[in-house]
């Protein structure tokens, strides 16, 4: 499954809202094999879930990315201006979307409430990522996906616990999202093979009836 994360503005948190996921996914379910970018080249065998960062700004070629994604993490700030931008411009850029908001204040009118109220966006569809200064200086320190595996399986405060569960519901979002796509190609290959056997069958009854 591929994953893209791009933001509409910059800092809007993307890489770092990317690394806290791909940390909370091998935290919550290691089974699962991940990846961010070229780190495939050099994975043994194909990974179930391949990140990648998309950045900022659409280009031909990174529209052409998003839209081939199987899903697309959209970054964004609590800020009306940034939001409007991306729901009247780049609403339809991919096929399907994850939003993640990213909340600098707790008084911000740029909820998740406001865009399920403004822009009729579901609030499934929405997660709303509180700051965390831990994971800011942790970033810093190249250790952003090592802070979100420890404290997926043990936060250390209620903040913490707050921050990983936002990228635990993201997680959730992303398996559903693959078992939908997986259901998807199952009822396609299965329509595929009735209409081959349809023709079959129809192209036999002709031959007899000769």
């Amino acid at each position: 499954m591929n994953i893209v994360f791009w933001g509409e503005t910059r800092q809007c948190g993307t890489t770092a809202n990317l690394i806290a996921t791909v940390g909370t996914m091998s935290a919550i379910c290691p089974q699962k094999t991940t990846c961010i970018g070229k780190e495939a080249n050099t994975t043994e065998g194909k990974p179930e879930f391949h990140f990648y960062d998309g950045g900022t700004g659409l280009t031909e070629r990174k529209r052409r990315m998003l839209w081939q994604a199987d899903l697309v993490v959209v970054n964004l700030r609590e800020d009306a201006a940034c939001l409007e931008r991306y729901v009247c411009a780049d609403w339809h850029l991919a096929r399907r979307t994850l939003v993640l908001l990213g909340s600098y204040c707790g008084d911000a009118e740029a909820n998740r409430a406001y865009l399920e109220r403004v822009y009729r966006i579901p609030r499934e569809q929405v997660i709303v990522i509180p700051y965390n200064n831990e994971f800011h200086h942790a970033m810093l320190n190249k250790s952003g996906r090592t802070f979100a595996e420890r404290e997926s399986l043990a936060p250390a405060n209620q903040k913490n616990e707050r921050f990983v569960g936002a990228f635990g519901e993201a997680v959730e979002f992303i398996l559903r999202t693959q078992r939908q796509i997986a259901a998807e190609k199952e009822r396609k290959a299965y329509l595929i093979r009735e209409a081959q056997t349809t023709v079959q069958r129809k192209g036999r009854k002709k031959l007899w009836n000769r």
